[in-house]
């Protein structure tokens, strides 16, 4: 049996920041990361536009460390690997490998999968979705040879692809249940300007749509929707979101319906054991409440916290939650708590006439705010505001 005094598990930003900030605090502690893919850990967000745009990428370009730092820092890298089972009585966690490590720290930051229609046809070639390098190299190689896509869902992956197939000159028609686009970040009204700008791109819209089938012989051929039209598809890509990776955790006392709930220190119930990432339940101690999201931000901040927590500090995650998206010429920033729909609304600038800022007010306090194509210390004030109002 393998020993390690911090154990890692998931190849993503939040094990690696875990891992930069043992090192900062414990030099020669043994620390073992171990990931389902076989890449060291890379920056996810550039799979949905620049992997696709340039065409040319290779992972080297958008992972932070190469493997040289791996070993300097010692730090064991044990990629193609997945946890099975944990015994957090015996400290130990069981590996798809048929070994099993013992460990003195654990981080779980397992991240998240991503959510497959469970429709008739939903395993016909040609049915895309997006998380990994794979997955951005399937669709890569689909949009080469095809003239137009059906894009799925109206959320962050799907209107990032939407952006980039439109953007690669192809024929996009995008998909999606909500009756309109970000509706967990949009208020109706800038969601239909962003509508607009979709369509004046040449991205065809439907919202309000369903996806009831995939039909083809072998192959994607056509979209069923469920109000019985059907959309010509030579491939389809899919973004309709993605749950909590927690399989680790079943049976165990940090099972939970949503997440692996954590304290602001990213520690867990169980002694030792630590979450971070897609998978942290965590105390958001600036609105007082539990939440999880799944921003790039938020995985290096949890692990940048949780591993410094693990290597003897006492640290607390408290950043106002925030994330970015880049679609077509437009640059959107996102902070604050968007689990509640504001009652007011603050343009600074209007969205028909270039930059803007949103600010949004429920009860009177300011609880987010939307930015587009503002400069980075307006975002950060916009932050600092945020995080006043809370206090």
């Amino acid at each position: 049996m393998d020993r390690t005094k911090y154990l890692l598990i998931g190849g993503g930003l939040a094990s690696l920041s875990a891992a930069e900030s043992i090192r900062e605090r414990d030099a020669d502690g043994a620390v073992m990361m171990v990931g389902r893919e076989t890449y060291i850990p890379y920056n996810r967000p550039p799979l949905s536009k620049g992997y696709l745009l340039d065409g040319d990428w290779e992972p080297s370009d958008f992972r932070r460390h190469d493997d040289e730092w791996y070993e300097q820092q010692n730090i064991a890298f044990r990629g193609g690997v997945t946890a099975t089972a944990i015994d957090i009585e015996s400290s130990e966690v069981a590996m798809s490998s048929g070994d099993s490590v013992r460990y003195e720290r654990l981080l779980i930051a397992t991240g998240a999968d991503v959510i497959r229609l469970n429709v008739p046809g939903a395993d016909l070639e040609g049915v895309h979705y997006l998380r990994t390098i794979p997955d951005a190299d399937a669709l890569l190689g689909a949009s080469k040879a095809a003239e137009g896509v059906v894009v799925v869902g109206g959320g962050f992956v799907g209107l990032e692809l939407a952006s980039s197939f439109r953007q690669l000159g192809l024929d996009v028609t995008l998909v999606y249940m909500e009756d309109h686009l970000w509706s967990t970040l949009l208020t109706p009204q800038i969601s239909e300007w962003l509508a607009g700008h979709y369509r004046d791109q040449g991205v065809h819209l439907l919202p309000e749509s369903q996806v009831a089938a995939f039909r083809g012989d072998g192959r994607v051929g056509a979209v069923a929707l469920a109000s019985g039209s059907e959309l010509p598809a030579e491939f389809v890509a899919l973004g309709v979101g993605v749950r909590p990776a927690t399989q680790l955790v079943d049976g165990t006392v940090l099972a939970g319906p949503n997440g692996i709930a954590t304290n602001s220190r990213l520690e867990t119930e169980a002694p030792g054991v630590y979450a971070a990432g897609d998978v942290a339940l965590y105390e958001d101690v600036v609105f007082e409440k539990r939440r999880r999201v799944e921003y790039l931000g938020a995985a290096r901040g949890h692990g940048t916290v949780a591993g410094a927590n693990m290597a003897g500090g006492d640290e607390e995650y408290a950043e106002v939650p925030y994330c970015f998206s880049d679609l077509f010429d437009l640059e959107f920033e996102f902070a604050g708590d968007f689990d509640v729909a504001p009652d007011h609304v603050a343009l600074d600038g209007q969205p028909s006439d270039g930059p803007f800022i949103a600010r949004y007010f429920v009860a009177g306090r300011l609880t987010a705010a939307v930015c587009v194509d503002r400069e980075e210390d307006e975002v950060d004030a916009v932050q600092d505001e945020i995080r006043a109002a809370q206090s």
